[in-house]
């Protein structure tokens, strides 16, 4: 007998272990299925249960608490949890609600018996809370909810209108003190009429902005009021908090980017202001160097602030703000190509303007016959030379 005793002990440690080595393998793989048969989910289920998939059950399991709720005769503490021959069932009278097994106990790391009373008191609960909610009253309430909702909305448009009514005479009383019309270098852009007419357009545009927004906000409360439209309330308040929290993450995560980019900058622009410096220097006399010419001085200035900038450009790219991604890859490559067919000729005069400026043929206030003409030199660049001819 002790010897039995021992091999069904052996026995039921193994089945053990085979059931936490089936569950350890389903937690790692398995996703929870809701029953939610009122927007809500009240639960999840894990296991399935012979050839019931995890999502039948659940489904299953939704339908049959919806049945509930629209029995009349059902109360919810009719429920009760029997105990059969591997599985605690929550039943009511010869229905069977759903089963608890043995896989699901273990994934709560629960009994049977008391995953099904915890189950049993979850679903009693949703369906009287759902009749509570679904009373005569409670939908008179909510429908003097709406209604209390919509006049605020009516009012508080109307003094959006009255506000921004007021701020238009404001701006036609003060036109004559204040618009002076718009000038650019003696050129008349607006003159005052239409400039009122702008600033009206633009008030009037930030007024129906602002409505548009206080609609959008109250959207949402009107169709929380009701629990079968919360989730058209929450898909509205998603379409816009998602987009702002991942443009706040992005721009969180990209702040290092910008420190980068700030002091790299910050180290070129100095880098460029001490070339500037020497050069000058150079220029009028003060530093000397062996071999170098003062009137080298700007053009190979002008050289190495290119370098300069396109090697902190070079050092930038990877921390601008999608610069990994396929379409700015390659809307720069198609920019680079447009540079190259399009500079050709400019690059030509460069280098021909970087020969003469090195080689020194001639300088400014020098007299030059370039053919039939003869001049002064009186403007000498890397893209153009100028001359003024001699006049006859």
């Amino acid at each position: 007998m002790l010897k039995k005793l021992h091999e069904a002990e052996s026995e039921d440690s193994l089945k053990a272990a085979r059931f936490a080595e089936q569950l350890t393998k389903l937690k790692a793989t398995s996703k929870g299925f809701p029953v939610i048969p009122f927007g809500d989910t009240l639960f999840l289920i894990y296991t399935k249960v012979g050839s019931f998939s995890a999502a039948d059950r659940a489904n299953a399991i939704t339908d049959k608490i919806s049945n509930l709720y629209h029995d009349y005769k059902f109360k919810p503490d009719s429920l009760a949890v029997n105990k059969s021959a591997s599985n605690s069932e929550i039943v009511y009278h010869d229905l069977v609600v759903m089963s608890v097994n043995e896989m699901d106990a273990l994934w709560y790391n629960k009994t049977q018996d008391q995953l099904a009373l915890d189950y049993r008191i979850v679903i009693s609960n949703a369906i009287d809370e759902e009749r509570r909610s679904n009373s005569i009253l409670n939908i008179a309430l909510r429908i003097g909810a709406i209604i209390l909702i919509l006049a605020g909305i009516y009012v508080a448009i109307g003094l959006i209108n009255r506000g921004f009514k007021k701020i238009n005479e404001k701006v036609v009383a003060l036109k004559e003190s204040i618009l002076t019309g718009i000038k650019f270098r003696g050129y008349q852009f607006l003159d005052t009429d239409r400039e009122l007419q702008v600033i009206l357009f633009a008030v009037n545009i930030v007024r129906l902005l602002i409505i548009i927004l206080a609609l959008y906000i109250a959207l949402p409360l009107l169709f929380s009021v009701f629990p079968w439209t919360r989730g058209i309330a929450e898909t509205l308040i998603g379409w816009v908090l998602s987009p702002l929290k991942r443009v706040g993450t992005s721009f969180i995560n990209y702040l290092p980017n910008v420190f980068t980019i700030v002091v790299i900058g910050a180290v070129t622009h100095y880098t460029v202001r001490f070339l500037k410096f020497i050069a000058g220097e150079i220029a009028n006399g003060s530093l000397t160097i062996p071999g170098f010419y003062p009137d080298w001085a700007k053009p190979t200035l002008n050289i190495v602030k290119f370098l300069v900038y396109a090697f902190s450009f070079i050092i930038i790219f990877p921390y601008l703000p999608g610069s990994d991604s396929p379409v700015f890859q390659g809307v720069s490559v198609f920019v680079g190509i447009l540079f190259s067919l399009g500079s050709s000729s400019a690059i030509s005069n460069a280098v021909a303007g970087l020969v003469i400026t090195y080689m020194r043929p001639f300088k400014i206030g020098d007299r030059i016959k370039i053919g039939e003409l003869t001049g002064d030199v009186i403007e000498k660049s890397l893209l153009v030379t100028r001359i003024r001819t001699i006049k006859k």
